[in-house]
């Protein structure tokens, strides 16, 4: 598995484990405890009969009860299934919803008139 910036795991990888420990880690320490995993994952888990506590437990590989942005992008990395389909709608606007409405924010004040 390549090392990218110090991370295990492919780009893409890395992307979604850090907007998922950023949105998860309601403590701001970096990483995300076993709560912060089950509040972000339960309405999601119920809906799809996921036993959220076991995987939490397998991505948490060095047992210590928290999930690094390493584990996470490793456990994504080693577990993707090798033709991807769609993510549904409510995984993406878990990750990626916030992060477009900042960036929509801070792009309108950035707009620059090129018909002059």
């Amino acid at each position: 598995m390549a090392m990218i910036n110090g991370l295990e795991g492919s780009p893409m990888s890395q992307l979604l484990a850090q907007q998922f420990i950023s949105k998860a880690d309601t403590d701001s320490n970096g990483e995300i405890s076993k709560d912060e995993f089950i509040d972000v994952l339960k309405g999601i888990a119920s809906s799809n009969k996921i036993d959220v506590e076991n995987v939490f437990s397998k991505v948490d590989t060095n047992g210590d009860g928290s999930i690094s942005l390493d584990e996470l992008s490793s456990y994504l990395e080693t577990n993707k299934p090798k033709h991807l389909p769609p993510p549904p709608p409510d995984i993406l606007n878990m990750l990626f919803g916030q992060a477009n409405n900042n960036n929509a924010a801070q792009g309108a004040g950035n707009a620059v008139d090129v018909a002059a």
